[in-house]
């Protein structure tokens, strides 16, 4: 599981990271890992490891500084939560451009909350400030394009506040040497 993306996708979209310190760990990974394993990893923003990306995305907290109790009463207001929830969607489209296989926590489209285990492993619930329809359509992008799956990346980072994506596929053959759809995306991120 790609913890080390999770960690700069939310380090740069809460400004703690810039744009070049993305795209540096985004190029260290694609040059560290054999093209077949870089194109298979897995891309979450959550899990039962760490806080839900909702929570770690509505501010500027770390949970490891709080106790259990703090932890177990903690509640992100509703300001918090509908920046958390556009920061979220932009973390979702990163995933989903990004190589690799996206993989969705349960509820984290439904916009849940919580701090570390056991705190992040709630009953499925509805939440504000719902994504569902945003990840069903950025499944069915990614779904629909080659280049999005498979295709060559390149990464950009025009400024501090920036980063950008371009996938493609060009000549009919994927990054993996593979028959595809030729096609190019390119997704910036402010």
């Amino acid at each position: 599981t790609n913890y080390p993306l999770r960690n700069a996708l939310i380090g740069f979209l809460n400004g703690r990271a810039d744009a070049e310190d993305l795209k540096s760990l985004l190029v260290d990974q694609a040059l560290s890992y054999p093209r077949p394993m870089y194109y298979a990893l897995t891309n979450l923003l959550s899990s039962h490891d760490v806080e839900r990306v909702r929570t770690a995305l509505s501010g500027r907290l770390d949970p490891h500084g709080l106790s259990r109790e703090q932890q177990a009463s903690f509640v992100i207001t509703d300001r918090q939560n509908e920046k958390g929830s556009q920061r979220h969607l932009l973390a979702a489209t990163l995933q989903y451009c990004l190589p690799g296989v996206p993989c969705v926590y349960y509820g984290d489209e439904k916009g849940m909350q919580g701090l570390l285990d056991p705190f992040n492993r709630e009953t499925f619930r509805e939440a504000p400030y719902d994504l569902t329809d945003d990840y069903r359509r950025l499944a069915g992008l990614r779904q629909s394009a080659d280049a999005l799956q498979t295709g060559h990346v390149v990464f950009f980072a025009s400024g501090p506040d920036c980063i950008g994506i371009l996938r493609y596929v060009m000549d009919g053959h994927d990054a993996l040497g593979h028959p595809a759809q030729e096609g190019v995306y390119f997704v910036a991120v402010n």
